[in-house]
This record gives C-alpha cells, structure tokens and sequence, in this order.
C-alpha cells in the first residue's frame, strides 16, 4: 500500500503541474479571444473569477456524488469563514497578480518567475509548521532555484525587474502563503470540500471586482469560450489533488514540485508560438531543476509520525 501511495504522490503533483504548465501559453490565446483589442484590469478579474468560481461550483456539484473523506461537505460556519479566508488570499489576491503580471510578461518568463513559489513554500513552512523546519539541503535547493530565476530576470534583453516581474512574484507569495495555510487547515477540514469552498469564494470577490471594473466578456469567441471551459475544470481538478496531497505531506514536500511548472511552460510557449528557447533559459531551467532534486531527495530527520507520504 506505502509503495502505491509514494507512486500516488508525485504522479499527482506532476500532473498538477501539467495543468497549470498549460496555462501560460493558452491564457494569452483566451485574452485575445475574449478582447482583441486589449484586455482592460476588469476584464481580467472577470475571465479569473468565471474561472475559479465555474471550478468551485463543479466541485461542490460533485461533492455529494463522491463518498469517503475528501469529498465530505464543509457545513460549520466558522469551517466555512476559514476556507472564505483561504480563498481570498490563495484565489483572489494571487490570481489578480497573477492575471496582471500576464499581461506584460512572456510565457515563459512569467512561468520561469512564478516558480519562486516553490522557495517561498519551503521559507514559510518553516516558519509555520512546527514539523517542516529548514535544513541544509532545503537552503541548497532554495539557492540554486532562485540563481535560475535571478539569471533569467538579469537578461531577458529588457532593462532591470519589470512591473510584472513583481507583480507575479507577489502571485507566487500568496500561493505560498496559501499553500500553508491549505496544509494547516487540512486537519480540521476536508481537502476537496476545502477547494471548492476556497475558488468559489475567491472567485466570486474577483467576479465582484471585475464587473465593478467594468468587465465585460459578452464578446468572446466560441474557441475563446472553449479555453475558458478548460481553464474551470483545470481549475476544479488541479486544486482539489494539490488541496489532497498538501493534507497528506508536509509543504515543503509537495510545493517544491512547482519548480517543474517553467519546464513546462517554457516548452509550450515555445512549441506553440513558434519561438526558440535560449541557452540562458535552459541554464535557468537547470538550476531551478538542481533546486527541486536537492530539496525532494533530502534525507527526513523524523519519521512520518502523522502518516505523510514522502514523495
């Protein structure tokens, strides 16, 4: 069963990665689509928030169909009031970086930026989780990921950190920050439940915000629309097997995974658009790599006393 479960872990996480890998090259295509003469800050908020409350809504739906832990319903209202908290910070505050930092940024570049997430995960585990504390190794890995993305940033052939740059640094803190507080508040409430709740209110403040922005997404393209209904369910699937496995595994375990989001964007952003990559972003792409095999394959100085799953 060990053996099943240490498969279960990573193959999870990979295909989470996946998921959002895809998104940075396709989210520009979706912009497009929905706004061909430029998108504007509400429209932004508003293609984020159909997203991420479509997602929310399609697990909620699907909560009941579903038996066994993860899928049981969050009915307490201070349960609910946590897990509105945790949307806000993890769906509305980073998503609303994140879609505004896509506006400026190459796909790559941002996926490549976004990565930091991974370190952030491991800096506040250690601060926040009693049982995830740093280590050698883990300040090794931190090291070499963020030497990736400091030579990507020093020569992208644009002068010094952009707006964007910051933007989505800020997007990878609260998913970070997020991650955390997914990960301590698995205890008391159930993974899925947790992410159903948690887009559906963040995505109805970022619906809220975008048609007070004056959003509008009437004239969307049908592929447009096709994007934006891939986008829910990958949504809906991606965050409810990162909520299960963040309940099962220690943060820094599971988001130092992230680090292989750039692998995948890169590609696909070159592979679609035609665009070559560069020496200096596969160095990047090396180091970031070097960071997630230091950090996953650190030697743990306690056993799974609460039954993680190393991965």
């Amino acid at each position: 069963m060990k053996k099943r479960q240490n498969f279960i872990v990573p193959c999870g996480a990979l295909f989470c990665c996946l998921l959002w890998g895809l998104a940075f090259p396709l989210t520009g295509w979706m912009y497009e689509g929905f706004c061909p003469g430029g998108t504007t800050v509400g429209d932004l908020l508003l293609m984020a928030g159909v997203r991420f409350g479509g997602a929310g809504l399609i697990l909620l739906l699907l909560t009941p169909l579903c038996r066994g832990r993860p899928f049981q319903r969050i009915s307490c209202g201070s349960c609910l009031a946590k897990a509105a908290a945790l949307g806000l910070l993890e769906t509305g505050v980073q998503y609303s970086m994140f879609y505004l930092a896509m506006q400026t940024l190459p796909g790559g570049r941002a996926s490549l930026i976004n990565t930091t997430n991974a370190f952030f995960s491991v800096l506040l585990a250690h601060f926040f989780c009693r049982e995830d504390r740093l280590n050698a190794k883990k300040i090794a890995g931190c090291v070499s990921g963020f030497a990736g993305i400091l030579l990507l940033m020093g020569g992208s052939g644009r002068a010094g950190v952009q707006i964007g740059d910051v933007l989505m640094l800020l997007s990878a803190l609260s998913f970070s920050a997020g991650n955390v507080a997914c990960q301590r508040l698995s205890h008391d409430l159930e993974p899925v439940a947790l992410a159903a709740w948690q887009m559906l209110f963040g995505g109805a403040a970022l619906l809220l915000i975008g048609l007070l922005a004056g959003g509008n997404l009437c004239g969307g393209t049908a592929a447009a629309w096709l994007l934006m209904a891939f986008f829910v369910f990958q949504s809906a699937a991606a965050f409810s097997i990162w909520s299960w496995l963040l309940s099962k595994n220690d943060v820094s375990q599971i988001g130092i995974y992230t680090c292989l989001i750039p692998v995948i964007g890169v590609f696909c952003t070159a592979l679609l658009s035609g665009t070559e990559v560069s020496g200096k972003t596969l160095v990047s792409l090396l180091l970031v790599a070097g960071g997630v095999l230091i950090i996953n394959y650190a030697p743990n100085k306690r056993e799974n006393v609460k039954g993680e799953i190393p991965p």
